[in-house]
């Protein structure tokens, strides 16, 4: 139920890691 959920945040997190 939370997996499209969860891939969004670590989608989210790895972008703003990126970015840093």
């Amino acid at each position: 139920m939370g997996s499209l959920e969860s891939e969004r945040f670590v989608v989210d997190v790895a972008a703003s890691n990126l970015d840093k």
